[in-house]
């Protein structure tokens, strides 16, 4: 698991560092990383997961709003994942925030 001390540092709560499909994990850390507003670094090993997360953003921006705005995971993302975690990723998300959607 991710070191406790460094969670912090990051938007995404632990439970997304848990997910193994690897497209409801960009979609996760996406959201978590566009709630955050006070985001100030994308930090990968690769430059082309900072690339395709940008790219999911665009894309499905709309989609991660309406997460942001109802508090709850999309739900065709949210069934690709255990449902422990999808309701962690959930009560992390800490209801509705419209004005930040």
């Amino acid at each position: 698991t991710l070191e406790w001390r460094l969670l912090p540092l990051y938007s995404t709560p632990e439970a997304g560092y848990t997910i193994q499909d690897e497209g409801a994990a960009l979609y996760v850390h996406a959201l978590f990383a566009v709630r955050d507003r006070r985001l100030g670094i994308i930090e990968a090993n690769f430059v082309s997961l900072p690339a395709r997360l940008l790219a999911l953003v665009q894309c499905n921006g709309k989609l991660i709003a309406d997460d942001i705005e109802t508090g709850t995971l999309n739900a065709p993302i949210a069934a690709r994942l255990p449902a422990d975690t999808a309701s962690a990723l959930e009560a992390c998300l800490g209801g509705g925030n419209a004005l930040r959607a």
